[in-house]
Order: C-alpha cells, then sequence, then structure tokens
C-alpha cells in the first residue's frame, strides 16, 4: 500500500477559513440537486459482474479482466453477452442492454466492472431502467466510454458509480491502491490523492504528463466529469449533471488541440461549466500538437479556454488513459487545491 497524506483540517476561501470536514460538508448541502446513493462495500468473495456495455476486447484484455477480478479477492460473474461482438460494438445494443439489468437486478452479483470503454454506451441511455439501478445500487467501475453510464446512472438514479481503471487493463499497485480502499470501504477520510512517480518521471520528458497549475486556488465540491468527448456528447441531453459548484474532472486521449478547444468550446456554451467550483484536468495522452504543426501547444489551449473562468484549474492530475490512474467516485464531497495538484476525497463513497 502506498504511503498516504491525511489533512485533519481544510482551508479554503481567500480569508484563509479554516473548518473540520464535517461541518464543511453540512454547510454546503444545499448545493446538491439530488441526494447520493451509495452503494454497498464490496467484501472478499463476492461476485463482480463482468461487462462490456461498448466495444469488445481482445483475449489479453479479457484474461487481465479475470486476473485482475481474482487477485482481488472477488469471483467473476460473466455477462451471458460478454463475448459477443458486432463491429465496433459488443454485440447489439439489446444484449449490452440486458447484462446491465442482469447484474444490477441479480442478488449474486455485489459490484459491475466494465471491461473496456471504446464506443456504445450513449447508444443504451434511453433505453436502461433507472429505476432498477436505484433500487439495487452497486459499486460500478469504468472510464472512457464509461462516462456516458457514470454520468447518467448519477442524474437519474443518484447511484456514485467509480470513474477508475477498466477490468481488461493493466493494474499497478499505485491503481490497486486507490481502487480497491475505495470500494470495499478500508480507507480513512479525508483521503489525499498523491500524483503517481511513475507520471512524474515521465513528466520529465513527455509535457502531457507535466502537471502545472493554469489557475491558483483551493475549492471544495462535489465531483462530477469523466472523459471530455463523452461529455461534449452528452451536453444539451437530460443525462448530463449541472456543473454548478462541482469539482470537474476531465480527461481525454488522442485528441489534438484544436479538438479539445472545440469540445471545451462546447461544454463552455451548452451547459454551466463556468459556474464549476473548479476544473481538475487528468493527463492527456497523445493530445499534443504535431511538432511541425503552427497549432498551440495543448497547455495553450487548455489556458486560453480555462484560464480566465475565475476558478481553481490545474492540469496534470494522475487520472486518464494512462498506466497508472487513481479512482474517483462521482458525487462524493472532494477539496482541490490547483496549486499543488492534490485532491481529496472527504467522505467515504460507499456504505
Amino acid at each position: 500500500m502506498l504511503r498516504r497524506k491525511f489533512s485533519k483540517y481544510l482551508a479554503i476561501g481567500a480569508g484563509g477559513l479554516t473548518l473540520s470536514p464535517g461541518n464543511l460538508i453540512s454547510r454546503q448541502k444545499t448545493s446538491l440537486s439530488r441526494p447520493i446513493l451509495k452503494p454497498p462495500a464490496l467484501q472478499q468473495g463476492d461476485r463482480i459482474g463482468l461487462i462490456a456495455p461498448s466495444s469488445s476486447f481482445d483475449e489479453q484484455r479479457y484474461e487481465n479482466a479475470l486476473k485482475n477480478i481474482r487477485e482481488a479477492g472477488f469471483k467473476v460473474e460473466e455477462g451471458r453477452h460478454l463475448h459477443q461482438q458486432k463491429g465496433y460494438l459488443a454485440g447489439p445494443d439489446r444484449g449490452r442492454l440486458e447484462d446491465i439489468h442482469r447484474m444490477f437486478d441479480s442478488r449474486r452479483v455485489k459490484g459491475i466492472w466494465c471491461l473496456r470503454g471504446g464506443y456504445g454506451s450513449t447508444r443504451l441511455l434511453e433505453k436502461i431502467d433507472y429505476r432498477l439501478i436505484a433500487a439495487n445500487p452497486k459499486v460500478f467501475i469504468g472510464y472512457s466510454d464509461i462516462t456516458a453510464l457514470l454520468n447518467a446512472f448519477w442524474v437519474k438514479s443518484g447511484l456514485s458509480g467509480f470513474h477508475g481503471p477498466v477490468a481488461g487493463s493493466e493494474l499497478p499497485e499505485y491503481s490497486r491502491s486507490y481502487l480497491l480502499p475505495l470500494v470495499t470501504g478500508q480507507e480513512k477520510y479525508p483521503l489525499e490523492f498523491l500524483h503517481s512517480e511513475e507520471n512524474k518521471e515521465k513528466g520529465d520528458e513527455n509535457s502531457e504528463f507535466r502537471f502545472h497549475t493554469i489557475r491558483s486556488g483551493n475549492c471544495i465540491g462535489r465531483l462530477s466529469g469523466g472523459n471530455l468527448s463523452l461529455l461534449a456528447s452528452l451536453a444539451g441531453t437530460s443525462y448530463l449533471d449541472s456543473f454548478k459548484d462541482k469539482i470537474v474532472f476531465i480527461e481525454d486521449i488522442g485528441e489534438v488541440p484544436y479538438r479539445i478547444d472545440r469540445m471545451l468550446t462546447q461544454l463552455l456554451q451548452a451547459t454551466d461549466l463556468k459556474k464549476a467550483a473548479g476544473i481538475a484536468l487528468g493527463i492527456c495522452l497523445r493530445c499534443e500538437k504535431k511538432e511541425d504543426s503552427n497549432s498551440l501547444s495543448l497547455k495553450e489551449t487548455l489556458s486560453d479556454r480555462l484560464g480566465n473562468l475565475g476558478i481553481p484549474v490545474a492540469y496534470g492530475l494522475s487520472f486518464g488513459h494512462i498506466r497508472e490512474q487513481f479512482t474517483l467516485p462521482m458525487g462524493v464531497y472532494a477539496q482541490f487545491n490547483s496549486d499543488t495538484g492534490i485532491l481529496s476525497i472527504l467522505e467515504s463513497p460507499v456504505t
């Protein structure tokens, strides 16, 4: 287990007001539009539903998923349609939808882990039974294309899902040390998400891994966000929550700066992102401009779009399409310091 740092008190505001986490949370409850539905904590030996609600997968990802679940001390329950394929999708919509519903409805299954992202989750949103999910809250883990499901579950059911590694990915100690204690209720709070040493070392040669502050500040709010491409695609739908007073976390992969600009501009124009408490940007892999391009750099693009909002913003936190990443629970209270890049969870995401 990696060493963690815990702060007893949190300093906020220009005047340096100091409050304990409990008092701070109670004073801000009025800003929450819905009660948070926290899933029961997972226990050793629990059965985990393995599903692919987006794209299909190769044999290596499948083997990784089985290994990750079993090494974490859980049992595997495969979705009935897990191994189907329809072009770039992991089977027809009906089968992928059925696997989601079956896993939430099953008394045997205690948690659900998406095998991979890709594309396809947004196709299911109109047909999901959100009352079923609200009646059977469970740990639900994934990121990338799974952003669509995490946000829809939060908006429609109140469920706090986990923006974390997909089951088919490599799961190094850094990623395990944040994911497993969060979903099993074995953490103490406040919990600080520290920068990965591996990512910091990569930042010496690759600017995409390099942390930098875009606008200085310290804020507190509920966590909301995910993959930028998916957030932009959800803008204007009923599946994306208000960003007002939230700490919005954003990451992406393989999007050149002008496309990052376009999607951020869409969110700024179509949502209330400007009213967020703060914006925490992960590591956007393969998003830098080409060396021979006259494009703005990734850093310049992010500063241009987000640097004048008057809220804390920083880039380079250890989440995204990277090997070592931490897990972010949707809807829980957190504190963000954009000068240090430290994000702290203030409450348990499970019961």
